[in-house]
């Protein structure tokens, strides 16, 4: 019997949507490391290519938060209710997205602070993009 039939159905359909979420997420970071090992891809494909990487890591966190909260219901994790990401210190991903910019440009010298700000409005986009939109009542 597989571990799936013996959870509740609410559980069930979060581990589903995170697998779909780690499957989005992964397929993501294959098309970054194909990009990587091509020559001179076009600036717009870099940047799509790492706005979807991250936004597909946002909905990876978030599903597996999620699923994390209902497999264990005696924890310190609350449910999880949609996240409003803006309120996130990002520098790491942006330091990390500003690096892959580099490598993925020839490591051209002088193009840090390019780099950087690329980074920052690519994290940015993602973030505004997979948070929650509130309405007022």
């Amino acid at each position: 019997m597989s571990i799936l039939a013996k959870l509740p159905s609410t559980n069930v359909a979060l581990w589903r949507e995170y697998r779909v979420a780690f499957a989005q997420f992964a397929s993501s970071a294959r098309i970054v490391q194909a990009l990587k090992e091509s020559t001179g891809p076009a600036r717009a494909s870099i940047d799509d290519a790492l706005l979807d990487l991250e936004r597909a890591r946002l909905h990876y966190n978030d599903r597996r938060d999620a699923l994390a909260a209902a497999l264990l219901p005696n924890s310190n994790l609350a449910a999880p209710a949609p996240r409003d990401h803006a309120g996130y210190d990002h520098v790491g991903h942006i330091r990390e997205f500003a690096q892959l910019l580099w490598d993925l440009e020839d490591r051209r010298d002088g193009r840090a602070d390019d780099d950087w700000y690329r980074a920052e409005k690519i994290v940015r986009s993602a973030v505004a993009q997979t948070s929650p939109r509130l309405t007022a009542a």
